[in-house]
Parts: C-alpha cells; sequence; structure tokens
C-alpha cells in the first residue's frame, strides 16, 4: 500500500496526464448514472465526487495545497473502508469466514481492507506520510539530495567506457556537464515519453536486463513512466538512443543519437538553452 500510495501521490506527470481525464469523466458521469435518490445513494455519490475532486485538487494544485488535498484523499478512503467494516460486522448476518472469494462483500474481506488500505490511509491523513518512522529533517533530506547530486554530477567515465566498449559519445559528456540539465526538475520532450530524471553514471546503475535487452544497461536517463533510456554496449554499435518499456519488454528507438537528444531537449526548454548559451 505504501508503494502504491507514494506512487499516486507522487505528483508524477506521467500519473496526472494519465489518470485525469478518466477522472474526470467520473465526476461527470457517476451523478448521471444513478436511477434512484436516496440517502444512501446522495450519501455515497457525494463521498465519491469529494474523493475525486480531492484527487485532482492534488495533482494540479501548487504542492503545498496538493499534499492536503491528498491526505484529504486518504481521509475518505479511510472513512470508506471503516463504514464497511461496521455495515458487515453490526448491519448484516453474514459470519466470520476465513476463506471465501474476494469480489463479494463480507466481514472478512471488509476487516482484510480495513487493515491493508484503510489504516495505512488514516496514517497518511494523519501524518501526512505511510511510513512509520519519523519524517527526515530538512538537514537530511539537504544532504541527501546533495549526495545524489554529486554522484550526479561526478561520472565515473573510466567505468562507462568499459561498459560501452567504445569511446564515450562527445554528447554525453557535454550533457553531463550542463549542470541546469541534468538537475532540472521537470524536462519537456518531443516525443511519445518524456524524461523524468537523469541517473548517475557508475556501476552502481548498472541493470541485469541481460534475459530482456540481451546484455546489461545503464540507463542515463528514466522516462516518466519509470522505463530505462539508455545506449547499447558493444565497440559496433551506433550511438543510438533506445527505451524499453517495462509493462511489456518492448524496446523503441528514443532518439537517433545523444547530440540529437540533446538538441530536442534544449529547443524544448528554452530555459536551459539560453542556461548553456550563457555557459
Amino acid at each position: 500500500m505504501s508503494h502504491f500510495g507514494g506512487t499516486l501521490f507522487g505528483s508524477s506527470p506521467f500519473i496526472r496526464w494519465a489518470l485525469s481525464p478518466f477522472i474526470l469523466l467520473f465526476v461527470i458521469l457517476m451523478p448521471l448514472c444513478v436511477e434512484k435518490w436516496t440517502s444512501t445513494a446522495l450519501l455515497i455519490t457525494a463521498g465519491m465526487e469529494a474523493l475525486c475532486l480531492a484527487l485532482l485538487a492534488g495533482f494540479w494544485l501548487p504542492a503545498r495545497i496538493g499534499h492536503w488535498a491528498f491526505r484529504l484523499v486518504a481521509a475518505l478512503v479511510f472513512l470508506a473502508y471503516t463504514s464497511y467494516l461496521v455495515h458487515e460486522f453490526f448491519f448484516t448476518d453474514a459470519p466470520l469466514r476465513f476463506s471465501g472469494p474476494r469480489s463479494q462483500a463480507s466481514p472478512r474481506n471488509a476487516l482484510l481492507g480495513y487493515f491493508i488500505i484503510g489504516l495505512p490511509c488514516f496514517w497518511y491523513a494523519l501524518k501526512g506520510r505511510f511510513t512509520l518512522g519519523p519524517q527526515p529533517s530538512g538537514a537530511q533530506l539537504a544532504a541527501e539530495r546533495k549526495a545524489d547530486e554529486d554522484q550526479l554530477l561526478n561520472p565515473d567515465w573510466a567505468f562507462y567506457q568499459r561498459h560501452l566498449q567504445r569511446p564515450v559519445p562527445a554528447a554525453v559528456r557535454e550533457l553531463y556537464a550542463d549542470r541546469t540539465l541534468l538537475t532540472a526538475d521537470v524536462l519537456e520532450y518531443p516525443g511519445p515519453e518524456s524524461i523524468s530524471t537523469f541517473n548517475p553514471i557508475n556501476e552502481k546503475g548498472l541493470l541485469d536486463t541481460q534475459e530482456f535487452i540481451g546484455s546489461d544497461v545503464l540507463a542515463f536517463a528514466t522516462s516518466e513512466s519509470g522505463d530505462p533510456i539508455y545506449l547499447r554496449p558493444g565497440a559496433s554499435e551506433p550511438d543510438t538512443v533506445y527505451i524499453t518499456y517495462h509493462d511489456g519488454g518492448d524496446t523503441e528507438i528514443f532518439a537517433e543519437s545523444v547530440a540529437m537528444m540533446l538538441e530536442k531537449l534544449k529547443k524544448a526548454n528554452p530555459v536551459l538553452r539560453q542556461s548553456g548559451e550563457s555557459n
């Protein structure tokens, strides 16, 4: 639950754009689908509408407001599972059995849902996080960010050249010399996938992809969907940039070369182009 919640509430542009149209459509159509308005139907509809609107607010409003909207989402989910639990235990005659289909409402399923989903949502609504440990201090978070940035800005070129089995392309060295581009929070890219982050170039970043790609690769970037963006190793391989999708293992060309990718990035992000010109 914590991993799923962290992904959903992580404000990923991909998650935001992928879910928002369906959530908005649900908000519009749900009241139209109610055949008979009763107090129960009104309560359920109002709760679902509030949950969807809070989720949209969390996706699109500034982070300081969106965080509270996500906490409201978690609170509504907790209340829904609490109501489900109370209804099954006190307003039905169904016995508590330790086996049965998960698709049917039952005291067992209500209890499982309450502990697996309801209580973690209650904790998030109360504390703003899914983890039980204390939240890292500002100094700790700053130290972690600095350590990550230091790794990013100090690539291990000797290792990368051994991995590629050929000289490191000049465009890759140019890319990793551009601090503004490497540490940018959001990068527009003209294509089906955008770049979410750039990754440190060192031995720790080597991915075990032999089974899927035919060789281990080092993803110097990650897409918004979490897919690796990389160069294939091999002395005779061109500097074509590839992306492999985790949901099916399909591999496609992300850019004809790192130089072309870098050019597209700078054209799509004028602030980065101006920064590069000033340097």
